[in-house]
């Protein structure tokens, strides 16, 4: 379940991404914080050494960079009266503070609170700093880079009982460096969920089910309890809080990071770990910074085909490898496939609809509507010659967003997937990038999003038709409990039940 969000994602903490592409154009969308959160990340960031003056220059472009996007989502937003809110206002309210700002990070705060008084996801500002190729060669240069501990090597070591790892120099989190350690939150605790083949993390012999305590010296239980108060009501607090843990852990190829976990056995130990290259293949797409794709397929046991995608990007890849793991489903006779999107905060949001043609042979269906100021676009459905029409289930959680809502909660309307896991971020709006006159980035939605049935995602999130909650337990044991129940509702429903022999209506479908 490992997502490896790109370094930019880090930075806000939640910049999930999703997107389609119409007439030519590549409209994606991102999660951005709400209220509060525009600091939890660019704020709380450590300061590097020899600050650059802030010049008169520096201001004139943040000035214009903050008239540029109150314009724009003046003139774009989907919603011409900002439900409700006076736009004139907040302009004449926070731009003397950008006048007044004594750095591009002050400036940059004001953004993100003037975007984030809209109360949607899907807007934010990304730094320019999140472009720069930090990771040639995997060579640290910058000398923010965290100074080696007293204890080394790439297996760790095991420290006394109740002990933790001794605070570290500032560290530069904004690399491409990975530990290979995904992590969800669980009663208050940073559980590892899963670690990636051949990693750093796997090679020190971290398993599922471990739970962190710190990071270089940093108290994660702390940092779990002050997101969770920050977001009381939020759908997307389970990706908040997350990726504010999972973002101490990042880093440029080749830094160190020390942390502090709770093994198998309930003892206290600490791994000190050399940050490795992310897994996956490199994509470049618009004004977006790099980003790592990865598919995982296999055929389990039972009989049952498993897909994995972390992010929708890199079309041809990821289709051709959804393609072959059809084709290897129907060779095995397959019992039913399992797609799993846990962790996928989204990406281009057409691919949702080229993923939905693999299992719905029906014409004419489609997975929701885009409404914009100029109209509505429908994310249509493209039916495959050979598609795989036995029971499919989908696997989602708190960190599933935008694209992977929009698959999820149409393949359910349409009644073509069974939906396994806990409830999604709630974070579906098309949005798209823009550079800003100081060389951000500047994310805005340009469209609501409703499914089939006319339910809005935003801010509320699919439910799945069956929760499932990763347990420690079952992760010790080598177990995945969402998996294990998509298998166990395979494995009972004849296959017969899910052939499409007609076209049903939008609002009908086989049912699983």
């Amino acid at each position: 379940m490992t997502p490896y969000a790109p370094r930019f994602v880090r930075l806000l903490v939640r910049l999930t991404l999703v997107g389609t592409v119409s007439a030519g154009m590549f409209i994606h969308a991102g999660c951005s914080p709400t209220k509060g959160d525009h600091k939890t990340a660019a704020s709380t960031s450590e300061v590097k050494p020899n600050k650059p003056v802030y010049t008169s220059q520096d201001r004139a472009l943040d000035l214009a960079s903050f008239e540029y996007v109150w314009t724009t989502i003046r003139d774009k937003h989907y919603d011409a009266t900002m439900g409700g809110l006076d736009w004139p206002a907040v302009r004449d309210e926070l731009k003397p503070r950008v006048e007044a700002a004594s750095s591009r990070e002050e400036a940059r705060d004001v953004m993100h609170e003037l975007v984030h008084r809209l109360g949607k996801s899907h807007f934010g500002i990304v730094p320019a700093a999140a472009y720069a190729d930090d990771s040639a060669d995997g060579v640290v240069t910058n000398d923010t880079a965290a100074a080696p501990s007293e204890t080394n090597g790439a297996g760790g070591v095991q420290t006394a009982e109740g002990s933790a790892s001794k605070p570290k120099p500032a560290r530069d989190r904004t690399g491409e460096g990975s530990t290979g350690i995904d992590l969800r939150i669980d009663n208050a605790s940073a559980m590892v969920t899963d670690v990636a083949p051949g990693s750093a993390a796997e090679l020190a012999g971290i398993k599922p089910g471990w739970l962190i305590t710190g990071i270089d010296g940093n108290d994660v239980p702390a940092v779990i309890k002050r997101m969770d108060e920050s977001f009381p009501d939020s759908t997307s607090k389970a990706y908040y809080i997350a990726e504010a843990v999972a973002g101490q852990l990042g880093g440029r190829t080749g830094d160190t990071v020390s942390i502090d976990f709770i093994d198998e056995r309930d003892e206290r130990i600490t791994k000190e770990l050399t940050l490795a290259p992310m897994e996956g293949t490199k994509a470049q797409f618009g004004n977006l910074p790099t980003l790592y794709v990865f598919t995982r397929s296999v055929r389990l046991p039972e009989n049952v085909q498993y897909f994995k995608l972390n992010i929708f990007f890199d079309p041809a890849s990821v289709m051709a490898a959804l393609g072959e793991s059809v084709k290897e489903a129907q060779t095995n006779n397959a019992d039913g496939f399992i797609i799993d999107l846990r962790g996928n905060p989204g990406g281009i949001g057409a691919m949702a609809m080229g993923f939905a043609g693999w299992f719905v042979q029906d014409k004419d269906q489609k997975l929701g509507t885009m409404s914009m100021r100029s109209g509505t676009m429908n994310f249509l459905v493209n039916p495959r010659t050979r598609g795989f029409s036995g029971p499919l289930a989908v696997l989602v959680d708190g960190m599933s967003g935008s694209t992977s809502e929009i698959f999820a909660a149409g393949m359910q309307d349409l009644k073509r997937a069974r939906l396994f896991g806990t409830r999604t971020a709630g974070a579906a709006l098309p949005s798209t990038f823009e550079v800003l006159p100081n060389q951000d980035r500047f994310q805005y939605a340009i469209a609501d999003y409703t499914s089939v049935s006319g339910r809005s995602i935003e801010g509320n999130g699919v439910s799945p038709d069956e929760e499932v909650k990763l347990d420690r337990a079952s992760l010790l044991a080598g177990r995945d409990p969402v998996i294990d129940a998509a298998v166990k509702w395979i494995k009972s429903a004849p296959r017969t039940t899910v052939m499409q022999t007609h076209s049903p209506s939008l609002h009908e479908g086989a049912k699983p």
